[in-house]
């Protein structure tokens, strides 16, 4: 930045993408304003913490591939990082089931019968998609694809319910499209061969081993945030983006509203980390804004005065009949998530945010079926200490119809006007991981900077048959 334009960069929102522009610009001597409308940063990376015990906003594993990211976060936090091992289980029909699958864990809990029917069903699915694919006929929904690499079995007893329940859509209405970016292993067949014959480099969702703070996945975002002030940089929370207009050679003149005034604000170029469609909003001349459906999560955080005897990191609930998709247990992740003594669990529930939020009565009703859960699991705990729940509005990017495409489409006619880098999951309307969020944002800052862009993964393109893979460096 030179004497004759000491203008800052914008960065809109204060999520892992938006801190990764922000403390870019700073690393590269740029004056930077983030803007973020909560009351603090992080978005679904926060930890909210109460008497000692440290709630995540969802299921956190930093893992990575990229070298640069990985000596960047362990050297942000130091010994706070620790190495962790995931152990993940499925609930089904009163059992559970080790998660990734494992073959001996199948037969000793689901039996002989099921698995053989579950092996008959995909062999029957392959046979049918062998032919459908000589025919030309590709799968078009998640539906589909599921039914073709897990057979029928397997959709109806695992998949469906839990789909619909994530995403507050039948399968048959979410695009194919999805299913690469959240499932590791394009069939059961290659289930079985990971099971019998153990790769050195596994999917990314089956690594094992993770990095993860003492006290939450939040300590990386808070961490993050308290450099770029350190380093000068402006962090102004409670605060939001009310227009963007062009100026000449890639600036923008920003009107901010804070919660006591509103001002404007000459910028050098804008970073957007916030939902595409509320940034379309933002530019003069933008293009046709798509509808893009974003899937919520409601947490509700159960503290107890005793431990919680389970040492899984989380629980999948399959039952379409749960408002709960996920079960979680801190400690698992972390010891030091909850006092000497003491444990707690975490209920990950979906919700649509376009509903509004619901009535903070039913959080008894929520607390009554999850000490029902805990049941099943043949755990017995004393009344719990205290609950209370948190809401992420923006969680999961849902793909329906070609959304994703329409979404790729806007990403790429907003970039390439001057001045502006978009990044992130809402940002892009891209389900990614933490460390490619991370990426994103540095780059998206390297950019508009004139600096050349860090190794990054490489973005699938919509419609790759093959899942995006990354061989964590832990």
């Amino acid at each position: 930045m030179t004497p004759a334009e000491p203008l800052p960069l914008l960065v809109l929102g204060g999520g892992i993408a938006g801190l990764g522009a922000a403390d870019e610009a700073r690393r590269a001597g740029v004056e930077v304003v983030l803007i973020e409308r909560s009351d603090g940063v992080g978005g679904m990376l926060r930890t909210d913490r109460r008497d000692g015990f440290s709630f995540d906003r969802g299921g956190h594993r930093f893992i990575t591939s990229l070298s640069w990211v990985q000596e960047r976060i362990t050297a942000l936090l130091g010994d706070r990082l620790r190495v962790r091992e995931r152990r993940s289980l499925v609930l089904l029909d009163g059992t559970t089931v080790a998660y990734p699958l494992e073959l001996d864990d199948l037969i000793r809990r689901l039996g002989i019968r099921s698995n053989l029917r579950a092996l008959g069903s995909y062999l029957a699915a392959r046979s049918r998609a062998r032919r459908a694919v000589r025919a030309g006929q590709l799968e078009t929904n998640l539906e589909e694809w599921l039914e073709r690499r897990f057979g029928t079995y397997l959709y109806r007893r695992v998949f469906e319910g839990y789909s619909e329940k994530l995403w507050g859509l039948h399968p048959s209405r979410i695009s194919a499209e999805w299913a690469p970016e959240r499932i590791s292993v394009p069939d059961l067949g290659s289930f079985l061969k990971q099971m019998l014959w153990p790769r050195r480099s596994t999917p990314r969702t089956w690594a094992k081993r993770y990095l993860y703070p003492r006290t939450g996945i939040g300590e990386i975002v808070e961490s993050l945030g308290n450099r770029v002030i350190e380093e000068g940089g402006e962090i102004r929370l409670r605060s939001t983006v009310r227009s963007l207009a062009p100026l000449e050679g890639g600036r923008w003149r920003a009107t901010i509203e804070g919660e006591h005034e509103t001002h404007v604000l000459d910028v050098r170029g804008v970073v957007s980390t916030i939902p595409l469609d509320a940034f379309c909003r933002l530019i003069p001349d933008s293009p046709p804004i798509p509808t893009l459906g974003q899937r919520g999560l409601r947490f509700t955080n159960i503290a107890f005065d005793q431990p919680v005897p389970l040492d899984a990191t989380w629980i999948y609930q399959p039952d379409p009949r749960s408002r709960f998709s996920r079960l979680q247990i801190p400690a698992a992740r972390s010891p030091e998530m909850v006092p000497a003594g003491c444990g707690s669990i975490q209920l990950e529930e979906p919700w649509d945010a376009a509903r509004g939020e619901q009535a903070t009565s039913q959080l008894e009703e929520r607390v009554a079926e999850g000490i029902a859960m805990l049941r099943t699991l043949g755990v017995e705990l004393e009344e719990p200490r205290f609950a209370f729940t948190t809401a992420e509005p923006h969680a999961y990017p849902i793909y329906e119809g070609n959304a994703r495409a329409l979404a790729a489409q806007t990403v790429s006619a907003l970039e390439r006007k001057p001045g502006i880098a978009i990044a992130g999951r809402q940002g892009r309307f891209r389900y990614c991981f933490l460390d490619r969020a991370f990426a994103e944002g540095v780059n998206g800052a390297r950019r508009l900077l004139a600096l050349p862009p860090l190794e990054n993964e490489v973005e699938r393109t919509p419609g790759d048959p093959l899942p995006l893979e990354a061989a964590s460096i832990v």
